[in-house]
């Protein structure tokens, strides 16, 4: 087991993995166009969203599950550090990390289940009451999952950690495969298609079971306790997932806001929309979430003087947007007009939001970085003010498109402006 800081070698693997999810998603993504109607693609791209959205607001878990296991680890949280290497077998204090995550995303699922009749009518119409229990369930089997990898990133068992969400997207992958070649050859017809494409895509939540029961570092982490009450514990990790909320707007539900704002356009246009918005962000949002703790350690050594470190970094991110905004304005109609003909797009919306997802990363990477410093304030007051005015934006009287761009640039601009002023300020 390594230290919490991963090596050069750990942090490819984590990398490839992020990437390997990143392929997955586009991949998913081009398959739900590929076999279903652009109704029922509308729908599962809308469905993707709520269910991404759900699972960043449960991130929560994981995040403070890591910083308390890292704490305990330490010898900072109450408890005795353990030995490297210890398994800490039959030890029966403290509180398990694994069990405690249970009672909360019981609530997820009691929440969504109570809401769903509010929600889910207009933006899942085909098996309203199907997709809503499989979002529901699998809120409770993700926040068992969180709990599971934040123990692991928290214990430096960053390989393990890299396996599981590597094999978390292909579990996905493989099963969505599966269903789309049951769709493509009539086996399932009508709204079957689009309910199974749905299970499978949220099947991958089932991971971790495996890795816990077939694993030595999953079992550890299923047996681990930390010297934290189990209140105190829980309401840290609401308090994560609050912040996470805010962050999950922007990034995994933006679509769900955009089908509410695009109501009465085109089906066609609009899951066009939704298609290039999630394959313009990914290659850079993905690798970037899945490094988060790795940057969180970075930024802790500049904690006196955070921008210094921060300003490099956000340099070359912008220089990676923009290049990428010219690659995706040159393939990306095309490449959508092979994978579907009915999606025809203009290149400027391609570059548009491929910018406006280097915006999200600026100001993912500003987040990280005032997390990384104890300004958690400041965290959650950048990513409060770039969700509101990214939302609001949604209903400016302009085109679909030139209102998701504006929205995606204009919200995360303000709230990295925002990070970046709380930063100057001395720490008290």
């Amino acid at each position: 087991m390594s230290g919490v800081a991963p090596t050069a070698r750990e942090t490819r693997a984590i990398l490839l993995a992020s990437l390997l999810a990143a392929a997955s998603s586009f991949a998913i993504m081009a398959l739900a166009t590929r076999v279903l109607p652009a109704e029922q693609n509308r729908q599962f791209l809308v469905f993707w969203a709520v269910l991404f959205g759900v699972f960043g607001v449960l991130s929560g878990i994981q995040h403070e599950t890591t910083r308390a296991v890292a704490a305990h680890r330490s010898g900072a949280a109450g408890l005795p550090a353990p030995a490297a290497g210890t398994r800490r077998i039959g030890v029966p204090t403290g509180t398990p990390v694994l069990a405690s995550a249970v009672p909360i995303g019981l609530g997820a699922l009691v929440m969504i289940a109570a809401s769903a009749p509010l929600w889910a009518p207009g933006r899942l119409p085909s098996g309203t009451v199907a997709a809503a229990a499989i979002i529901a369930v699998a809120a409770l089997l993700y926040a068992c999952h969180a709990a599971v990898a934040g123990t692991l990133a928290g214990e430096g068992s960053w390989r393990p950690y890299a396996r599981l969400m590597a094999a978390e997207a292909l579990l996905r992958l493989v099963a969505t495969m599966l269903v789309a070649i049951a769709v493509m050859t009539g086996l399932l017809t009508d709204g079957a298609g689009l309910l199974a494409l749905e299970a499978a895509a949220a099947s991958a939540v089932l991971v971790w079971i495996v890795a816990v029961v077939a694993t030595g570092p999953g079992r550890r982490a299923a047996r681990m306790r930390i010297g934290i009450p189990a209140q105190a514990l829980t309401g840290r990790r609401v308090a994560a997932m609050l912040t996470a909320a805010c962050t999950a707007v922007l990034v995994t539900a933006y679509p769900t806001f955009i089908d509410a704002a695009a109501q009465g356009e085109d089906a066609a246009a609009v899951a066009a929309l939704l298609f290039m918005l999630s394959l313009t962000r990914a290659p850079i949002m993905i690798p970037l979430q899945a490094l988060q703790g790795v940057a969180i350690t970075a930024f802790v050594s500049h904690a006196g003087h955070p921008l210094r470190a921060l300003g490099p970094v956000m340099a070359k991110l912008s220089a990676l947007a923009a290049g990428a905004a010219v690659v995706a304005a040159l393939l990306g109609p095309p490449v959508l007009r092979l994978l579907n003909p009915l999606y025809v797009t203009d290149p400027l919306t391609w570059a548009g939001l491929t910018l406006a997802g280097g915006a999200v990363a600026l100001l993912t990477l500003s987040g990280t970085a005032a997390l990384a410093v104890d300004r958690h304030r400041a965290y959650a007051a950048g990513w409060l003010l770039a969700s509101v005015v990214g939302v609001a934006a949604l209903w400016l009287p302009l085109g679909i498109e030139a209102r998701v761009i504006l929205a995606l640039v204009l919200g995360p601009g303000l709230g990295v402006a925002l990070h970046l002023l709380l930063l100057r300020k001395p720490l008290r």
